[in-house]
């Protein structure tokens, strides 16, 4: 899901990934890949921009995923061109994403306060 916390401000805008496997499928999947790049056009009228994968970063790695059958190095690639393309911070909070958007939300109200 991706949060427009400031409505209308176009301030922050974080997106959420549940696992790796999530990931992947919005990168590789036709279908989800068309919704995802939507969802990056969107991102790109924001001040800050966020995408917080709910995995380790390790699981690229060592977490295979049979239908895309896609290397490792493959999946990094599309990750930093994502992230040059799109001006996006890809976090991989792990178990602590929630702990991390948390930071992330009450830092960006702090900043929104003066920006503002």
């Amino acid at each position: 899901y991706t949060i427009d916390i400031f409505k209308d401000s176009n301030f922050l805008w974080l997106e959420r990934k549940n696992d790796f496997k999530e990931l992947a499928r919005n990168l590789f999947s036709k279908v989800d890949r068309r919704r995802f790049t939507d969802c990056l056009e969107r991102s790109k009228k924001y001040k800050y921009k966020y995408l917080i994968v709910e995995s380790n970063f390790e699981d690229v790695y060592y977490q295979r995923i049979p239908r895309f059958r896609v290397p490792p190095d493959a999946v990094i690639a599309k990750l930093i061109e994502t992230s040059m393309n799109y001006g996006i911070n890809i976090i991989f909070g792990g178990n602590k994403s929630k702990v991390f958007a948390l930071s992330l939300l009450k830092r960006s109200l702090e900043r929104f306060k003066f920006d503002n």
